[in-house]
């Protein structure tokens, strides 16, 4: 039996109605309580809209609820493996999914891992020969829009490219100072802290 079909028949009445409208955004979060279905909700989803395979990034310590999930829904027609250190020992470096492989389950720390390995960091990064003495290279960071693995504050949604770091929320970070001017306990600082 096809793994969507399999999934989507063991839907409820309430999964149904997030399925449809996760289909009708097209796009978005998933907030809804716990044990409420979001492993198998994701899964469901991801099998309509791809048929690639689908990688899941999760903690360590979810990857066995996973593998229980899978199992317990799917049975053995969604086939899936774990890419993880602990799962194959000394294989990491050779390790290709089999065929017939739909979910590939990893952790952050691995996916950073290969984003290193790999350079993807060269998409990142530009190099620049100074102009006036070639012998010297300007290194530019490039930082992407959005929050990514190594990159945590990203660009603050998506709306400041480069400039200023800023927190998930567009709050200027690291260094920018926050503090208001007429803040009513001012008179109580004696001295600022010194960087």
């Amino acid at each position: 039996m096809d793994p969507f079909e399999k999934g989507k028949q063991t839907l409820n009445s309430f999964q149904v109605e997030i399925f449809e409208e996760c289909l009708k955004r097209r796009k978005g979060g998933m907030s809804i309580p716990m044990g409420a279905g979001k492993t198998l909700l994701s899964l469901v989803l991801s099998l309509k809209q791809t048929t690639n395979r689908i990688l899941v990034v999760c903690a360590k310590s979810l990857i066995a609820s996973w593998e229980f999930e899978i199992k317990k829904f799917f049975g053995k027609s969604l086939k899936y493996e774990v890419f993880h250190t602990d799962k194959l020992k000394k294989k990491m470096a050779t390790w290709k999914p089999k065929k017939g492989v739909k979910v590939v389950l990893t952790t952050p720390d691995i996916v950073a891992k290969y984003y290193k390995v790999h350079s993807i960091n060269k998409y990142f990064v530009n190099y620049y020969t100074d102009l006036d003495d070639p012998f010297i290279t300007i290194k530019k960071y490039v930082r992407p829009l959005r929050p990514f693995i190594d990159h945590p504050m990203g660009g603050g949604e998506g709306r400041a490219s480069g400039g200023h770091p800023r927190s998930r929320k567009g709050m200027p970070a690291k260094g920018y100072k926050t503090r208001a001017k007429k803040n009513m306990s001012n008179k109580y600082i004696l001295e600022r802290r010194k960087k």
